[in-house]
């Protein structure tokens, strides 16, 4: 699923920057994936297969919704606080499983709320942080691809240790 994943957000991405000169990333149902792997497999113990099938059922169904027209109904008379919320949510919930990746947040042991902060001096943790903060310097100095150069930098200076 998730080479699945990226091969598809990487073609996607390729048809905007090539064929609609719109260089952005494009990920088809991504938050879809992250809820499909971290809520119903793991945080229900719902099987692969059914998982999987309810993915396509959910492409069946957003396919027809977007031939027929609904879609854009939708998207029009939505309010403009519930669609930049549901972005928020989703991007919140992205952010949530990248921070327990790395570390950053863990399972909480003790009874109450559901993560708890990690070991902030580990070195994935601060990688992320420095990752972070790189990224956010070269957005604010508009270099292009900052964000690429950064996960680039970074990916092979993990891979020589």
């Amino acid at each position: 699923m998730f080479v699945a994943t990226c091969l598809v957000a990487g073609f996607g991405s390729l048809l905007m920057g090539l064929w609609a000169n719109l260089p952005m990333a494009i990920g088809c149902a991504i938050s879809l994936t992250a809820f499909t792997a971290f809520s119903l497999v793991l945080g229900q113990q719902i099987s692969v297969p059914v998982a999987l099938g309810a993915v396509f059922l959910m492409g069946v169904i957003f396919t027809a919704i977007s031939v027929t027209g609904v879609r854009t109904w939708i998207l029009r008379n939505l309010p403009m606080g519930i669609a930049h919320g549901t972005g928020i949510g989703i991007g919140l919930f992205l952010l949530l499983i990248a921070a327990n990746g790395v570390g950053m947040v863990i399972k909480n042991p003790i009874e109450g709320l559901p993560v708890a902060l990690g070991a902030f001096t580990s070195f994935p943790v601060m990688m992320s942080l420095l990752g972070l903060a790189v990224i956010f310097g070269l957005e604010k100095c508009r270099v292009p691809g900052g964000i690429l150069l950064v996960i680039i930098a970074i990916s092979i200076h993990r891979l020589n240790l």
